[in-house]
């Protein structure tokens, strides 16, 4: 996980009660239900387990795959997970979702990250255009989850100082916690999450994990 959206989930999440009596929608994009089993089939792979890049249809690529496919060194460090992952039915990992045609809410060359623990999907969270299309994105989320229950804007710069107002918005239910950054560490990148509180704490735990250790 990258570092920004561990600070997102401290910062934005910790804290913020589940136990609305409100329940939300759990659908992300019709693929997946968070807080349901994954049902998702994996994308095509060749006969040594790599990803061949075009599926006829929408299909998830495990993580651990991805990361190791393209450089020798890793696959072979990694050799015997993959082939426990390639053998057996998925239970737990990051996954990717590849579509033919991206959802518009998705940014170009953004990504569907969908953190399936013990056969359920808890965690998912997908890239915004950042800045430029934030109000569309707002507009859309509060259209299926209402009015969210905190709102802030900031007012940030980039590097060439150009000035923006970035949006971020927090709605929390019974079921399900939902963030929005309208930037996520640079201006052209938002993210959106949509979690259980043990997809939350699951995402929390490997990023803590993997920061190395402190001074």
């Amino acid at each position: 996980m990258k570092a920004i959206e561990l600070v997102a989930l401290v910062l934005l999440f910790s804290g913020a009660a589940f136990g609305s009596p409100k329940v939300a929608s759990n659908s992300i994009f019709g693929i997946a239900s968070i807080g349901e089993k994954f049902a998702l089939k994996q994308c095509a792979q060749s006969a040594d387990g790599k990803y061949i890049g075009f599926d006829s249809s929408t299909c998830y690529e495990q993580e651990l795959i991805l990361a190791a496919q393209d450089d020798p060194i890793l696959w072979a460090l990694l050799k015997d997970r993959i082939a426990t992952a390639l053998i057996s039915p998925l239970r737990t990992g990051m996954l990717h979702i590849s579509f033919n045609l991206p959802p518009a809410l998705i940014a170009k060359g953004g990504i569907l990250r969908i953190q399936v623990i013990e056969g359920v999907a808890e965690y998912a969270s997908f890239d915004t255009a950042g800045v430029f299309d934030q109000d569309t994105v707002l507009a859309a989320l509060k259209i299926k989850y209402g009015e969210p229950d905190a709102e802030e804007r900031e007012n940030i710069q980039n590097a060439a100082g150009a000035k923006f107002t970035s949006i971020a918005a927090r709605w929390a239910f019974e079921n399900l916690m939902v963030l929005f950054q309208g930037t996520n560490g640079r201006t052209d990148r938002g993210m959106v999450t949509v979690a259980t509180q043990k997809g939350i704490d699951f995402e929390a735990k490997i990023a803590k994990s993997t920061s190395g250790p402190k001074l």
